[in-house]
């Protein structure tokens, strides 16, 4: 099995390219699209949506990512192997919230010519040299064959809530952002699960100050806006059948105050 993401869209032919040397290498390929209409050039949302997603599938799986901005420069072209999975990709920070979050990984630098695309351009990593490795490894070529290892990767780091002092009644403060907006308009904080769950909070965005959690969207009154635990690990600002981002007129990187009562 071979996931696919990217953000070439469906209109042009990139994506099927990819795919028509995958299958030319190995007919007997399962290749899995999982969204081809990432935001272009955004490497921070690609890194936000592959951590999320690519954890679902089964341990071994094949992940072909590519949101490359840079490509055909100095970055490297690489390899990581993970207990989730193996990831293949640019080393422009893509893999960085993955990397984090995982407990055993290796990275490689794919170097080894002779698993490339012969037609090979300096515009089209994902032709040339991502797809064509992500098949050699589904016919069994072991990661170590594509190139040296590495000792780091690029890692473009996703903040840290940080905790302030805060002793009024025993509570507990913290600063963080919002890191990803869904098409729902939904604003996922960088607060992690382990840190809200069972607790009743303040949050307070744009400063509008919010209390909850709500326990799903149907609780949250029509034009109000709730914290929520989502689906993603991460405690969202949403609303009931409306945009929390255009409700709050709030971006990535704003910032949000969390208050644990």
């Amino acid at each position: 099995m071979i996931t696919f993401c990217s953000d070439f869209g469906t209109a042009d032919p990139y994506a099927a390219i990819v795919k028509g040397v995958v299958l030319s290498i190995n007919p007997k390929a399962r290749i899995i699209d999982l969204s081809h209409e990432l935001t272009p050039h955004d490497v921070r949302r690609a890194a936000f949506f592959v951590a999320s997603v690519c954890s679902a599938f089964p341990p071994g799986t094949i992940h072909l990512c590519v949101v490359d901005p840079g490509v055909g420069s100095a970055r490297k072209p690489i390899l990581l192997v993970t207990e989730k999975g193996l990831f293949i990709g640019p080393d422009n920070g893509l893999f960085g919230l993955l990397w984090r979050n995982s407990k055993r990984k290796q990275a490689y630098w794919l170097k080894d010519e002779k698993y490339f695309f012969t037609g090979s351009s300096r515009t089209f990593d994902a032709r040339d040299i991502f797809g064509p490795v992500a098949t050699y490894l589904s016919l069994g070529v072991a990661p170590e064959e594509f190139g040296p290892a590495l000792s780091k990767i690029n890692l473009l780091e996703f903040p840290a809530p940080v905790r302030r002092i805060f002793s009024e009644g025993g509570k507990r403060r913290f600063t963080g952002e919002i890191i990803y907006i869904d098409r729902f308009g939904n604003l996922v904080t960088n607060f992690p699960y382990p840190l809200v769950r069972g607790k009743r909070m303040e949050v307070k965005v744009k400063n509008r100050v919010m209390r909850g959690p709500a326990s799903n969207y149907a609780m949250i009154p029509k034009g109000k806006v709730s914290p929520v635990l989502g689906s993603l690990g991460y405690l969202e600002i949403a609303g009931y059948a409306q945009s929390a981002q255009k409700l709050l007129k709030a971006e990535v990187g704003a910032k949000t105050e969390l208050t644990l009562v």
